[in-house]
């Protein structure tokens, strides 16, 4: 299920910076950033969600 993946996603990663230290609600807000930015990108694009979208641009 695509849910389940993606939270579990995110409570590693929540875990992951709780465990370097972070306190956990400013570990949330990082989160909370991420999803935001995700959601105005797509948006922004005019595309419409596609799970197995990979981005073409190099990081």
């Amino acid at each position: 299920m695509v849910q389940e993946s993606f939270s579990s996603y995110y409570f590693y990663v929540l875990s992951l910076l709780v465990n370097k230290g972070q306190r956990k609600k400013l570990a949330l807000i990082a989160i909370a950033n991420e999803l935001v930015t995700q959601s105005f990108a797509i948006a922004k694009s005019g595309r419409r969600y596609d799970e197995a979208y990979a981005s073409e641009l190099p990081r």
